[in-house]
């Protein structure tokens, strides 16, 4: 039986070297069919994924990573790789697209509306009384999404804090069962 170094000096042998077109028709012919080795470029960067870590595993990477800082370098660099492609969950490619166009989301009469609903409750929070000029959202009580005939109703709109707004349950990533979380954790104790 060959050694571990052996078998490796062996496929290194020809590792290289320039092979005819007809010797390199015959391997690629060899090859089809076969599953690729897990040293082929295809695998770079794809081996793991998809692949879950264990909770532990994704700890220690979050520790390990907490605190550096990238060079402006290595930013420039991430940003040159990027610039041009487009984001991959935005628009129909999004797991939450309901259709339409991205850009009607804030036109003027948006814009007119929150304000309007925005004074009409003083800029207080609905939900905690939490006052403030700035920060303060316009929430549409029934879904922008589900009812565009109410989009600009004054009587479809409420004014939340960001806090109240994030725990209202209406939003992406937010689950309706949140809605009865932790008051204000954001807003200090004498606004609650």
């Amino acid at each position: 039986m060959r050694s571990k170094e052996e078998i490796e000096k062996s496929a290194n042998a020809r590792r290289g070297a320039k092979r005819s077109d007809e010797a390199r028709r015959r391997m690629s012919e060899a090859k089809k069919g076969k599953p690729l080795s897990l040293r082929h470029p295809a695998h770079n960067g794809n081996l793991h994924r998809g692949l879950k870590r264990r909770p532990e595993t994704c700890a220690a990477i979050s520790a390990a990573l907490t605190g550096k800082k990238l060079s402006p370098e290595h930013c420039k660099a991430i940003g040159d790789a990027r610039r041009g492609k487009p984001m991959k969950r935005s628009g129909p490619t999004h797991w939450a697209w309901k259709g339409g166009d991205s850009r009607q989301r804030y036109p003027r009469e948006y814009m007119a509306w929150a304000l309007a609903v925005k004074r009409r409750d003083g800029f207080t929070c609905q939900q905690c009384g939490y006052a403030a000029k700035k920060g303060m959202h316009a929430h549409h009580i029934k879904p922008w999404a589900d009812f565009p005939a109410l989009r600009y109703d004054l009587s479809n709109g409420t004014t939340l804090c960001p806090t109240c707004h994030r725990t209202s349950g209406y939003h992406v990533g937010v689950s309706r069962t949140q809605r009865n979380g932790p008051p204000h954790p954001a807003i200090p104790s004498e606004h609650c």
